[in-house]
């Protein structure tokens, strides 16, 4: 113990000061052993954090993902406003994208774009609906930039003759 001492008080003068005063006595080794648990445990409940924290982030992720794939999917707000524009004629437009499915799913769902919009009379000649239809279809897959499906209909509030 006194070669000990000698090292220590060599190595660490102000301990070994510090311990000939005031010497170790039980309650300082009991109060370093419950700092040591109290470590123990923090880097316990710390790495437990740090897993959960690592869930939490993969959970966000794969949320983050899903998010984004739902919006893909969602027409833009404004579609209706700007037909409105393009065709001032329409009394009403209904858009939005469809789930549409081959029977017992063996087609692959799919989603499509759809417009409904309805004017007030039919027009004189077919060929106006046609290009109107026509014309709207190629708006339609030009604001979205995609390639997805899509379907134009245009109805009437008063019934063809």
């Amino acid at each position: 113990e006194e070669q000990w001492n000698q090292k220590l008080a060599a190595a660490h003068p102000e301990f070994k000061l510090n311990l000939i005063n005031n010497g170790i006595n039980e309650a300082d080794i009991e109060e370093m052993r419950e700092q040591l648990a109290f470590m123990m445990n923090s880097f316990s409940d710390l790495t437990a954090k740090d897993r959960q924290i690592q869930q939490l982030n993969a959970e966000l992720t794969l949320t983050s993902g899903r998010l984004r794939q739902l919006e893909s999917k969602l027409l833009p707000v404004g579609i209706g406003n700007e037909l409105y524009t393009i065709c001032p004629s329409a009394t009403r437009v209904r858009w939005g994208r469809i789930n549409e499915q081959g029977p017992n799913a063996q087609v692959p769902e799919t989603f499509m774009a759809q417009l409904e919009v309805t004017l007030n009379a039919p027009f004189p000649r077919p060929e106006m609906e046609d290009s109107l239809q026509n014309l709207l279809s190629q708006w339609l897959q030009a604001r979205l930039a995609t390639n997805h499906r899509m379907e134009v209909s245009i109805q009437y509030e008063t019934p063809l003759p």
